[in-house]
């Protein structure tokens, strides 16, 4: 998968693709559920193990920067490359409506949100400035929305300078001095006499890095973002700013993960007076120093299929919610599901109306809500290939959900049939003459008369004989009735028995007998389920199944 789609295009990944089986004579029609179950399998593969992405006390998280390449199979490939495929894939989940089981850091999620704000919140002239500039002296700056990342050394952590924009010049504080710049073509032009060059585009649109507002709020929030990447550490913070006292502070210095956070920062230590600033920066230094390639190519990634603009003024957790989707199929969201399959979604469709398959497809639903939020995730598991509801609810499931009772029509009753003994055997009445002596017989009538030409006869339903009025000739007559119309023989009403009347015209499936356990065919979201007994037999077979199912299945 990875080689057939890392050269695309961010548009080819939304117009999606068609996955069909390999192997075998199987034939799969992708309505939706093969691509849905190819998502699934991808992301088993990416985060199975920790080959790919490190392990945190939140979720997987990107490998440190240092990490140059991955063995992919038996090939080595380049760690931002992955990265980038990664974020074109979570894109096109979100995109076409994919839910699956993702364990990245919710900070990855957060990460896409910050940056968007970030360059929302800038002026169009910085905008238009965004992404990476060369230096004379080879080195490499990032202006992202306010702010510009200057990279003094390649494993420090990048310097944050803000920039600003007024009387159509870029303004900022650069080697202590403040400088502005005025663009001409691809370069920009300070006023210290330096020339910065916008480096060549890669093919991949610059993200840059979100910022914090220096202020309570700002780093609140920032607190609140390393809560989602590391718990531990931010509660630790959390305490050096509010609870600890000064003579425990004066064990700590600016320093984090062996990198000092200010020049000379393992000699500066933190009192009452530094200790905001140091909590920023470690704050900075772990959500945007130890995987700042890897996150960055993420984000290009993800962007290059999803336009950037439409996350704007999105909540933080917007694409973790699209992805991993509810946890918790709630009583009100079976009821939702229940009237979107009942009855446009219950298959055979010329029997969707029929009283006992609705019956057995209510079945369903209250063996459902009867059930554990554990079964209720295993049945819509069973059923759609996932155990979570997408945001969007029972509506943006696609394809829509299925559920067949297994019944076809039953074949209606034919027309008795009305014979004559003659000398040479016997002979069929026309069916005209016949119908009318059935339906003279059933009415109760002792005797049916006709007229053929010149000749009245009079047929005698007592002794079954036919005779000839002007000649007295008299003949044996008999009637064969066809065998009765199959009907099935389930009941209705929570399992009382009914007349087959009222539920005439359906039939099992001879391969589907009342005792065979529901199947569930993901690729089309479809339950397929046997005509039972009564609800007990059916919540029985049903549980026995959903409970015991194997998830998933291999996709090349």
């Amino acid at each position: 998968t990875f080689t057939k789609t890392t050269a695309l295009a961010g548009r080819d990944w939304l117009a999606g693709f068609k996955v069909a089986f390999k192997g075998g004579d199987d034939v799969g029609i992708d309505e939706g559920g093969l691509t849905k179950a190819w998502a699934q399998e991808i992301a088993f593969a990416l985060w199975a193990d920790d080959s790919f992405f490190e392990t945190k006390s939140t979720g997987s998280f990107f490998k440190t920067d240092d990490s140059d390449d991955l063995m992919l199979h038996c090939f080595h490939i380049r760690a931002e490359s992955l990265y980038r495929w990664t974020g074109r894939f979570l894109a096109y989940c979100v995109y076409h409506g994919c839910v699956l089981d993702c364990p990245l850091c919710p900070w990855v999620f957060r990460w896409l949100v910050r940056v968007t704000e970030e360059k929302s919140r800038a002026p169009p002239e910085l905008r238009a400035l965004a992404g990476d500039w060369q230096l004379p002296s080879g080195e490499v700056v990032t202006i992202s929305g306010s702010s510009l990342f200057i990279r003094p050394e390649e494993d420090a952590r990048p310097l944050e300078v803000p920039v600003s924009a007024r009387e159509g010049r870029i303004w900022a504080q650069l080697k202590g001095n403040l400088v502005s710049a005025v663009l001409q073509g691809v370069s920009l032009l300070w006023t210290n006499g330096e020339v910065w060059t916008r480096c060549a585009e890669s093919g991949h649109a610059p993200v840059g890095m979100p910022s914090w507002p220096d202020t309570p709020e700002g780093n609140d929030q920032l607190l609140e973002d390393l809560a989602t990447m590391d718990a531990a550490f931010a509660n630790s913070l959390w305490r050096v700013h509010h609870e600890m006292p000064a003579s425990d502070l004066q064990w700590l210095t600016f320093s984090y993960a062996g990198i000092e956070l200010e020049a000379s920062g393992d000699d500066i230590e933190v009192d009452e007076t530094n200790k905001g600033r140091y909590v920023r920066l470690c704050c900075q230094a772990a959500l945007l120093q130890q995987a700042q390639r890897g996150m960055q190519a993420f984000a290009e990634g993800f962007f290059e299929v999803m336009p950037q603009e439409i996350t704007v003024g999105c909540p933080a957790d917007t694409f973790q919610w699209l992805l991993v989707g509810d946890d918790e199929i709630s009583v009100e969201q079976l009821d939702a599901l229940e009237a979107l399959v009942i009855p446009q979604g219950l298959v055979p469709k010329h029997l969707s109306d029929n009283a006992a398959v609705v019956e057995c497809a209510r079945w369903v639903f209250r063996t459902a809500r009867a059930g554990s939020g554990k079964f209720r995730s295993r049945l819509f598991e069973f059923w759609t290939g996932s155990s979570r509801l997408p945001q969007g609810g029972v509506a943006s499931i696609a394809p829509r959900p299925r559920l067949q009772v297994m019944v076809q029509a039953a074949r209606p009753p034919s027309a008795p049939t009305w014979e004559i003994h003659l000398q040479d055997g016997w002979y069929n009445y026309d069916s005209s003459t016949a119908a009318d002596m059935t339906r003279a017989m059933d009415a109760g009538q002792a005797a049916f008369e006709f007229k053929v030409r010149e000749n009245r006869y009079v047929v005698d339903f007592t002794t079954m004989v036919q005779v000839n009025v002007r000649t007295g000739a008299r003949r044996e007559v008999r009637r064969t009735d066809a065998p009765e119309g199959e009907v099935a023989d389930a009941g209705v009403g929570g399992g009382s028995p009914v007349s087959p009347a009222r539920i005439a015209g359906v039939r099992r499936i001879e391969t589907w007998p009342a005792p065979r356990l529901p199947e569930g065919h993901t690729c089309g979201n479809e339950l397929w389920v046997p005509l039972c007994d009564s609800e007990e037999q059916l919540s029985r077979s049903l549980t026995l199944s959903v409970m015991n199912f194997e998830a998933g299945f291999a996709l090349a």
